[in-house]
């Protein structure tokens, strides 16, 4: 989630590209984007240079622009809607609008994101190989008793490297095969088996140091 607040209106296309080049991974991560953008999108004002600027961005990072009420009004001038909500995935968005504010001109403006719930028993499996029986030994034993003539007497380096390959995988499918587990519910993509190996060693060394004490 990022806000922005443009000084000047000529600077909205500038900030909005720096801010993209910023989030690497723009492209394959949820974002929203809220605040004053300084650029009246009204219908009638669809004829102006930078709203037609905007337009051209949010169509070129997939954002859809969430209010059509007026979030601005003046005494002195017309309403106009220029505090925006730009999100990549709207369907996540379950509410959005505008709420009066006696203290600004500036309307309040919010979304809710919707809380997003697996559900209950589901199973998430993943093939691991597990080396706890692996032996060096054994293995280069598998890759001497390989044969290699179809890597070594191929002209072609493609089918020498899919040949090499396929020995190469067979050795270790005899010596680690694939096997599926289930992972734990909600648990973290970085919780590999080192992790948790620490956090166990972690918990045993403070409950000794309990009953040490």
């Amino acid at each position: 989630m990022v806000f922005l607040q443009t000084a000047q209106t000529t600077e909205l296309s500038r900030s909005f590209r720096i801010s993209f080049t910023v989030l690497f991974y723009f492209n394959l991560q949820e974002s929203i984007f809220l605040g004053d953008f300084n650029t009246n999108v009204l219908p009638s004002n669809i004829r102006c240079k930078f709203v037609r600027d905007l337009k051209s961005l949010c169509n070129l990072f997939s954002l859809s622009q969430l209010f059509h009420d007026f979030t601005t009004c003046r005494i002195s001038e017309t309403c106009t809607i220029i505090d925006l909500i730009l999100v990549s995935d709207s369907h996540k968005i379950s509410q959005s609008g505008v709420i009066d504010c006696c203290l600004s001109d500036h309307q309040i403006i919010y979304c809710t994101r919707k809380v997003t719930k697996d559900s209950v028993g589901k199973q998430n499996n993943a093939e691991i190989r597990s080396l706890k029986n692996y032996s060096k030994e054994a293995f280069q034993q598998q890759l001497l008793g390989c044969d290699w003539n179809p890597v070594l007497l191929n002209d072609d380096v493609n089918q020498a490297w899919n040949a090499f390959k396929c020995i190469f995988m067979s050795a270790i499918d005899n010596i680690a095969p694939l096997k599926l587990v289930r992972i734990k519910q909600r648990t973290e993509p970085w919780i590999y088996l080192d992790v948790l190996k620490c956090i166990k060693d972690d918990d045993s060394a403070f409950l000794n140091i309990r009953i040490k004490s």
